[in-house]
């Protein structure tokens, strides 16, 4: 990122990180623009989420019969082959001397909140 170090307070990244190329880059320049101590914010989809979870989670959206299925077809097909398993983001986010590391799942995503060092 073309930011000078230290340069943000908090930082959050929504429903992009499963798209960065380098991911283990992408949370090295998260920690180098955060202020020492400032905290950050991943929210994402879950690789491990179950479908059965997605497909309730988007029943539950006022939307036509068609635009659910469409939605679930492109859950599976295309967001959560990208999304990160839990497991393997922690390993990732254990290479970067964040402090208070914390990933929190729900049914089928994932809040990750660090603070910089």
């Amino acid at each position: 990122m073309q930011f000078p170090d230290r340069s943000f307070d908090f930082l959050v990244c929504r429903a992009a990180f499963r798209n960065f190329a380098d991911p283990l880059g992408a949370l090295r320049e998260m920690d180098r623009v955060l202020k020492l101590g400032g905290p950050g914010l991943i929210i994402d989809l879950r690789r491990d989420a179950l479908m059965v979870d997605i497909a309730e989670y988007v029943d539950s959206l006022e939307v036509t019969f068609l635009s659910r299925l469409f939605m679930k077809l492109i859950f599976r097909y295309m967001l959560l082959p990208r999304a990160w398993r839990t497991d393997a983001l922690a390993e990732m986010l254990g290479q970067i001397p964040f402090h208070h590391t914390q990933i929190i799942p729900n049914a089928v995503g994932m809040k990750i909140s660090f603070d910089a060092c």
